[in-house]
């Protein structure tokens, strides 16, 4: 028997909150205008995961 597949897009779900979850507690984050290596990583991965699944990134 086969392992089944998760559905299109779960694995983007959880990096995004992953991401989401970073940001509204990261002081960084949440002022304009200043970059936050750990929320950029975040959402780069989650960019990739949609595009694993052939969804357009944001």
């Amino acid at each position: 028997m086969a392992a089944q597949q998760p559905a299109p897009g779960v694995e983007a779900e959880g990096e995004w909150r992953a991401a989401i979850d970073h940001a509204a507690g990261c002081r960084d984050c949440l002022t304009p205008g200043t970059g936050c290596d750990t929320g950029e990583a975040l959402l780069d991965t989650y960019r990739q995961a949609l595009r694993e699944h052939g969804r357009a990134a944001p």
